[in-house]
């Protein structure tokens, strides 16, 4: 598929992607995750159904199940990856950065690998990206681990194993959100069935 390093994969012709060589930590994430709560399952959830509520259980898994499908998701969408210019583009935009006949004097410099454009009437200066040969746009920036310019590049997650951009900030805060509110209940839980047994 052109446009793409070599360092991912498009899978399902293009409605996945995973993009870097970190997998064995997204799978140690989701064991952490799927050992948590068997422990829950196995050893509280018996309990906490006869004293509490049988919701308790209900919560837990449902809150489980958007824990995982949201990990899933964020690591195998597109966090907002830029294409990169094919050859022929490549080729004009270096015809155009480079100045006529100004190689060959002695002082020579190259130019600077910027473009200014106006957005909303404010003057924005685009930097030049070497390896995917584009301006990349304001907030996108080069991932040097999935070796792409990513839209409003926030950071490359290793848990994850993709990039956090424009296309999965929000999914990558509601895994922290969900995983947090899963975190509360177990311990709440846990706590009240200790204080309620001791």
């Amino acid at each position: 598929m052109a446009g793409v390093s070599w360092q991912e994969q498009i899978l399902l012709w293009g409605a996945n992607y995973y993009g870097s060589t970190e997998r064995y930590l997204l799978f140690h994430c989701m064991s952490h995750s799927w050992n948590m709560h068997i422990v829950f399952f196995v050893f509280d959830c018996q309990y906490l159904t006869k004293e509490i509520s049988p919701a308790i259980p209900a919560v837990a898994a449902v809150l489980f199940l958007f824990v995982i499908s949201s990990l899933f998701r964020t690591s195998f969408s597109d966090p907002g990856i830029i294409p990169r210019a094919t050859q022929d583009e490549a080729a004009d935009t270096e015809k155009q950065i480079e100045v006529p006949n100004g190689s060959s004097s002695p002082t020579y410099r190259p130019p600077p690998r910027t473009k200014e454009i106006v957005i909303h009437g404010q003057t924005v200066k685009l930097k030049y990206c070497f390896t995917c040969k584009i301006f990349r746009p304001p907030r996108a920036s080069h991932c040097s681990l999935c070796d792409n310019c990513v839209e409003r590049f926030d950071h490359h997650c290793p848990w994850v194993g993709n990039c956090v951009g424009q296309k999965k900030l929000s999914l990558f805060l509601f895994i922290h959100l969900i995983s947090c509110s899963t975190l509360c209940l177990h311990i709440c839980m846990c706590h009240n069935s200790s204080c309620i047994i001791g």
